[in-house]
């Protein structure tokens, strides 16, 4: 017999912005204020200490091994959820940190002109999936001396995810504009996280932990100014900068759609990431078949496409890029007393077909007008933060 479990729901919201900030920064003070290491007694140095050895594990029985053939029971959950939205805001007061730093408050009427990323999820759906009887599987498992696949995948806790139609946005409260920056019609990911680690110490060739993403398209979509936009928004939702606050509400006016400047669109096909963890050495695989971007532009009667990049042009439909790394989290001994961390790269990439035309030097032309204003808004700013303290 199986457990299951399924929660559904649609149209959800979640808001992190400055009153959840201030919630979570409450929580973590109480929690901090109880934050202690507590009465403890050393362990004796043993051979064995902190560790089971499978030595010491009951001998696998042969009618454990015949019922886990043939039925495996498993607790699954699953959920469905539909229409999803994360709205992420800057932060428009300063923490207790720094706190001291900052002698003023921001009027509430730049708070309402500053934009904000919309993350929208159209379908999320998904399963945890863990055995029940984790001891017995586990015990019987570990010591076999040939471990059957269907056991060694029930081992672990498996996490499988499938999104479809995600997509980022800046969104301008006070012209109600919403500019997309990236769109991702289909993701999946699986992870899986082996149980009862300690009893797998000899097994070093089987992973404790697997990830798995796989992304069949993503498209991004930008011009200039909206990508500076976006990166000085980003950094004023990690932590408060009054300053840059100002410029991104005043540049948020200008975040429009059908823009008459250049827009560099840009298509990941087939997009792969792996990533596993071993006993003494973790390993990452990514793969990827088309890079293909280009500028567009708009005129009064037609869109142009303009090529920068295009890695099947004159060339076979075929993997593009292949890498694999191995990273030694913990080093190799090279003397006594030090450590080198030991990384192991490979890199195959088939040639690539690029293309420097007028267009994309006008694209990133607009990021040298605009520095020449930096100075003149910092003016600005220091005379406006002025007058609010007078």
């Amino acid at each position: 017999t199986h457990l299951a479990y399924r929660v559904l729901s649609s149209g959800l919201t979640f808001r992190w912005n400055q009153s959840f900030r201030q919630v979570k920064q409450t929580i973590q003070d109480l929690i901090d204020s109880y934050d202690y290491s507590g009465y403890h007694v050393d362990q004796l140095d043993t051979p064995a200490q902190g560790n089971t050895n499978i030595s010491k594990l009951p001998p696998p029985l042969m009618e454990d091994y015949d019922e886990l053939m043939e039925h495996i029971p498993f607790c699954i959950y699953k959920f469905d959820l539909k229409n999803i939205n994360f709205e992420i805001y800057t932060s428009t007061e300063a923490t207790a940190a720094t706190q001291k730093h900052t002698h003023n408050r921001l009027p509430s009427a730049l708070k309402l002109a500053m934009p904000y990323f919309l993350v929208h999820i159209k379908h999320l759906d998904g399963t945890l999936c863990r055995p029940l009887n984790i001891d017995k599987l586990v015990h019987t498992t570990c010591q076999l001396p040939e471990k059957p696949h269907m056991l060694l995948d029930a081992c672990h806790d498996n996490y499988a995810l499938h999104m479809s139609q995600l997509s980022l946005s800046i969104v301008n409260r006070i012209r109600k504009t919403t500019v997309r920056l990236m769109h991702i019609p289909h993701l999946q990911l699986t992870y899986s996280d082996l149980l009862q680690k300690q009893h797998w110490k000899e097994d070093i060739l089987i992973p404790l932990r697997k990830l798995d993403l796989h992304f069949e398209l993503i498209h991004i979509d930008f011009n200039k100014r909206n990508l500076i936009i976006a990166e000085r928004l980003l950094n004023c939702v990690l932590s408060y900068r009054p300053y840059l606050l100002w410029k991104v509400a005043n540049q948020s006016m200008q975040i429009i759609k059908n823009e008459s400047e250049p827009i560099l669109h840009t298509e990941i096909r087939e997009l792969r990431i792996e990533f596993q963890c071993f006993q003494s050495y973790n390993t990452g695989y990514i793969e990827l078949y088309r890079l293909l971007s280009n500028v567009i532009t708009y005129t009064d009667y037609c869109r142009t496409k303009h090529f920068l990049l295009d890695t099947e042009r004159g060339n076979k439909p075929k993997k593009w890029l292949m890498a694999s790394v191995q990273m030694n989290p913990e080093g190799i001994q090279i003397a006594a007393n030090k450590k080198e961390a030991l990384v192991a790269l490979a890199v195959w990439v088939e040639p690539i077909a690029m293309f420097v035309d007028a267009t994309l030097l006008e694209f990133l032309k607009y990021q040298e007008e605009y520095d020449h204003t930096v100075e003149k808004g910092k003016r600005k700013w220091q005379m406006f933060m002025g007058r609010l303290t007078n």
